[in-house]
C-alpha cells in the first residue's frame, strides 16, 4: 500500500474585533459577540483550545509509518502555503486563489484546512487525531 499524505494549512485566526473594524458595523458584530456569548467560543471541539492545536495533531500524524504528514503555517512561511494550498485548489477544479488580498476572508472563515492526498478534507474545524484517522479510514470529509 502506498504511503498516504496528509497536509495541514494553518494561521493566527482573525479575533472578532479585527474582523469588526475591517468587514462589519458595529450593530453586526455585537449581534455576532451575543451570539458567540450563547454557543460558545473555539474550533468546535469540547476539548479546550488549549489542550488540543494543529501542531499536536501534525505531531501524531507526522509519526505514523504510512503517512507523510507536512504543515504549512501562513505566518512562518506564507509562500508555501499558498503555492500549496493554491495546488489542491487546482488539483480539486476549484476555482479559488489564495493570496495576501484573500487570506484575512481565508483565516476568519476556514482556518484550519487539512487535505489528504491532495484533497481537502476538513475546513474551518480542528478535529481530533481520531476523528481524522476515522475520516481517513471511511473515505469521508469533516466539515
Amino acid at each position: 500500500m502506498s504511503r498516504r499524505k496528509i497536509q495541514f494549512f494553518t494561521s493566527e485566526e482573525m479575533t472578532y474585533d479585527k474582523y469588526n473594524e475591517d468587514k462589519l458595523g458595529k450593530d453586526l458584530f455585537r449581534v455576532l459577540s451575543e451570539d458567540q456569548k450563547m454557543f460558545g467560543e473555539g474550533c468546535g471541539n469540547s476539548v479546550p483550545p488549549s489542550e488540543i492545536t494543529i501542531e499536536n495533531i501534525f505531531d501524531s500524524f507526522d509519526n505514523m509509518d504510512d503517512i507523510d504528514a507536512e504543515i504549512y503555517d501562513h505566518n512562518i512561511d506564507k509562500i508555501s502555503y499558498y503555492k500549496n494550498l493554491n495546488k489542491i485548489f487546482k488539483n480539486m477544479g476549484v476555482e479559488a486563489y489564495i493570496d495576501d488580498d484573500t487570506i484575512e476572508y481565508v483565516k476568519h472563515m476556514y482556518n484550519p484546512i487539512i487535505a489528504l492526498d491532495g484533497v481537502i478534507i476538513s475546513m474551518g474545524k480542528l478535529p481530533d487525531v481520531f476523528e481524522l484517522l476515522d475520516a481517513i479510514e471511511e473515505d469521508y470529509k469533516i466539515f
